[in-house]
């Protein structure tokens, strides 16, 4: 390495060279290499990279940073400042007088000078009350770091009506574990007694911090021990959010782990919050950046897997795009920043649940993960749930496409007491853009298939041939896919839908897509089915036109005994809901023997539609979200449809799904609404809508925030009693947060202990 190279390192790394030109770098770095080796030692080294940074370059470990250290470390830093953004372009900002700064407020017992060891500033919103508060610990490897440098991300949060607090405490060397974490539960606990008085609210107290700062936030969740010194339990902490932390002590370098936290190896796992993990922690929000530091990354996922193991039913892991380990902090002011808007959500869904619980009738919907995103996997944008028994045990199973990922998986539930956690699945194919997967035993050997609709550039249907002995149910090389050759490559393919359509023995498919060719039909399979799995045997028999089909449901309309086609079609000149009149047997081959009745919508982009009796009159009736600000319902009458409408639940734009079900238990039918927020909105994803008395047509519902604006796109809905407690849970999906496929606890009964929990 040249003598320039390495002064254009030293710029970058010791900031006592940032206010200088690369050639007034050199000029020093001449007096720094003090005998003139080309090489530094310690001692010659800036104050700023001698601690860890020194010791992280020196790779042989001879007390000098020669040429081929400086270069490697180097390039390694040239790469990060190239992923690192610019500065943020819309930082937010508190509109002038709104927002309320106390700094350096001494929270520990006075020292012998009579000034307090450690200080924090507060950053409250003006002419405000019961705001929720984020403690920020910050980072800085626990050597350096300071309470000020979170100010710009805390005028950001006030922005949003968010209290935050920043706090010092002391650091290495001066100090050694438990210290750091000691002092830190010191400023908690006094955030704790006295934030009431400011105008936050004690219940709604999150704590984050970033690098070193997550490591003492995640310690300070879930090692209960510091917080109970202050006679508080872990769960004062409403919600941790750990940014790039030292998860596991034993991996860092032998230097800074001593040095901080001594030889003991038994101290080193007491000081890792990854042997920490437990099942009734505070619900956390794990961040690290796609250009973070290998293992940091490792650890973070590390901790998440440790938590989902130990039954933990709320965490979150999320990976910031073009972020490294510094540049997550700085960029929390943006306006559009990932990472800021992660927190958001998560402090708001929780707050939601505490203001719930607190009403005294309400507790709060818990989300249980079935199955996380996975980008290895191919699990990316989980698109859809349908429901079967596919392994006959008298449980409800699902099969997802994952549109992103491209694996279609099956999930074998647990049955009651398993429920929460992961369940069993196996990824019975992979293929392109998949928008739906469903069950369906086409070869009818008593063994449920799954059948998958793609769009995008594939276009083609695909069958995936379940296994024959049910045992190897779960292997995915037991499972067969084969192309629909009648399907191949000829529409953007959306749905299917199992149904007897034709009268003979065995299961057919409604079949639907979207585009300038879109179309809904039906696949006619050979009589024998004994011959099903010829699939160049199978005919496509278009039955209409489609703008943008959504909804397929087999249901026998008229009452004659066969399978009727409803369905809801979201674009074009036919659009809205309607269905088709099979006209039975071998007619049902004939695409103009179907008659085409109206329910209505045509004036609406609808989407997926739901059916029951929401006023109990016997009739079937027609629920339909649209995304045009309001939810549509089909009464059923003598002689056909009466429209009403009524809102989308806190003005969300653009439903989704819904379903229908007696929630609370009262003994009328409630809705549970699902929808696509848009990626800047902080609005409820899911929701739950009840009504009173009176018919629901002309009923005030009242509307409850499930999920807070945790997720961004939702997907299909069901209702289904997955705890074994007696009420309806709702089962659903995320694609565009990747929160995956998982399902919301009904907190009616309690499923721990099987009795009511709320008061009718």
């Amino acid at each position: 390495m040249s003598r320039n190279q390495l002064a254009i390192f030293l710029f970058i790394m010791a900031s006592p060279f940032l206010p200088y030109a690369a050639d007034t770098v050199a000029d020093r770095l001449q007096k720094l290499d003090r005998n003139g080796d080309g090489r530094l030692s310690r001692e010659e080294a800036p104050k700023s990279i001698r601690k860890f940074k020194f010791d992280l370059a020196d790779r042989n470990k001879d007390g000098f940073l020669e040429s081929r250290e400086l270069k490697r470390l180097l390039d390694k830093l040239v790469e990060k400042k190239k992923a690192t953004p610019g500065k943020p372009s819309e930082p937010v900002v508190p509109k002038v007088g709104q927002m309320r700064v106390v700094q350096d407020i001494g929270y520990q017992e006075r020292g012998k000078d009579g000034k307090a060891q450690n200080k924090l500033d507060i950053y409250l919103p003006r002419d405000k009350t019961g705001f929720p508060v984020l403690f920020w610990i910050h980072g800085g490897g626990l050597h350096s770091g300071d309470k000020s440098k979170i100010a710009g991300v805390a005028a950001r949060f006030v922005a949003d009506g968010i209290g935050v607090v920043s706090a010092n405490y002391r650091l290495y060397p001066e100090v050694k574990y438990p210290t750091q974490i000691e002092d830190v539960a010191d400023a908690f606990a006094w955030v704790h007694r006295n934030i009431a008085k400011r105008g936050g609210d004690p219940g709604k107290l999150f704590v984050a911090g970033g690098s070193a700062g997550g490591h003492l936030a995640a310690l300070l969740t879930l090692d209960a021990s510091f917080l109970k010194k202050h006679g508080l339990s872990s769960h004062a902490i409403r919600g941790a959010i750990p940014i790039s932390g030292l998860m596991d002590v034993s991996r860092v370098g032998t230097a800074r782990r001593v040095g901080v936290w001594g030889a003991k190896k038994a101290t080193h796992r007491v000081a890792s919050p990854l042997h920490h993990a437990r099942k009734d922690a505070s619900p956390m929000l794990l961040m690290h950046a796609e250009h973070d530091t290998a293992d940091r990354r490792q650890q973070n996922q590390a901790m998440f897997e440790a938590l989902k193991k130990a039954g933990h039913t709320d965490v979150t892991i999320r990976e910031l795009k073009d972020r490294t380990h510094n540049s997550i902090r700085p960029n929390l002011v943006n306006q559009d920043d990932r990472g800021a808007r992660h927190i958001l959500r998560f402090i708001g869904r929780l707050c939601v649940a505490q203001a719930n619980r607190s009403d005294g009738k309400h507790r709060p919907w818990s989300r249980h993960t079935i199955d996380s995103a996975d980008k290895a996997a191919g699990k990316l944008g989980a698109d859809g749930v349908r429901l079967a028994d596919f392994n006959g045990d008298g449980l409800l199973d699902i099969t997802t496409g994952w549109e992103q990922g491209g694996a279609i998986v099956v999930y074998q539930n647990p049955g009651p007491t398993k429920a929460k956690f992961a369940w069993p699945s196996v990824t019975v194919g992979r293929v392109a853009s998949p928008e739906d997967a469903v069950f369906a035993d086409l070869d009818g050997d008593g063994n449920l298939d799954v059948v998958s609709s793609c769009e995008g550039k594939d276009r083609t249907m695909y069958i995936h041939w379940a296994p024959a002995k049910r045992t190897d149910y779960l292997k995915p090389s037991a499972w067969v896919t084969e192309p629909i050759p009648a399907t191949k490559q000829k529409q953007s393919w959306m749905f299917a839908e199992p149904a007897q359509i034709d009268g003979r023995t065995g299961i057919e498919l409604f079949v639907s897509s979207k585009g300038a060719n879109g179309s809904i039909g039906w696949l006619k399979l050979p009589t024998d089915r004994r011959q099903a799995r010829k699939v160049s045997e199978w005919q496509f028999v278009k039955l209409r036109n489609a703008g943008w089909i959504m909804t397929l449901k087999a249901l026998d309309m008229d009452g004659d005994g066969d399978s009727d086609l409803l369905f809801s079609d979201r674009k074009g000149d036919k659009r809205g809901v309607n269905w088709l009149e099979n006209p039975g047997g071998t007619e049902a081959a004939s695409p103009e023997k179907w008659t085409e009745h109206v329910v209505g919508g045509k004036d609406h982009e609808v989407m997926f539609l739901s059916v029951g009796d929401l006023n109990h009159d016997g009739a079937r009736d027609i629920v339909c979200p649209t995304r045009n600000g309001e939810i549509l319902l089909f009464e059923g009458i003598a002689n056909g449809w009466k429209i009403h409408s009524t809102p989308n639940p806190f003005g969300v734009p653009h439903g989704k799904a819904v379903a229908i079900g007696d929630i609370n238990k009262d003994g009328r039918n409630d809705l549970f609404h699902v929808t696509n927020t848009g990626r800047n909105s902080e609005l409820p994803g899911a929701t739950w809508i009840s009504h009173r008395p009176d018919k629901p047509w002309s009923a005030k519902w009242n509307v409850t925030d499930v999920s807070g604006s945790d997720g961004v796109k939702f997907d299909l809905v069901e209702l289904v009693d997955l705890d074994g407690d007696g009420d309806l849970d709702a089962i659903t999906c995320e694609e565009v947060d990747n929160l995956g496929v998982f399902w919301f606890e009904n907190p009616l009964y309690d499923s721990s202990k099987l009795h009511r929990t709320t008061s009718e």
